[in-house]
């Protein structure tokens, strides 16, 4: 057991209104170590599927960033949890 720090941001400022950011990021920290222990991103949007959709193209062979598929507020704890 080690005692840590973590913080978790957003992509887009929500002054407590509008939580819709559509990249959040999770780091954990060691207290005395201050070394990254872990970091964890989550991505609600690809532009390469958002293009294709938005054209009705079928969607080219690319690498897709895009790994959350819900609400914007659990983006961080989630990230933190699996840390």
């Amino acid at each position: 057991m080690c005692t840590v720090v973590a913080d978790g941001q957003w992509s887009k400022r929500s002054y407590k209104t509008k939580y819709d950011a559509l990249s959040g990021v999770a780091t954990i920290i060691g207290y005395k170590s201050r070394k990254i222990l872990f970091v964890g991103i989550r991505n609600r949007y690809c532009i390469i599927y958002q293009r294709a959709k938005n054209k009705k193209l079928s969607l080219p062979k690319h690498t897709c960033f895009m790994n959350w598929k819900k609400g914007a507020t659990i983006m961080e704890a989630d990230a933190i949890a699996i840390g």
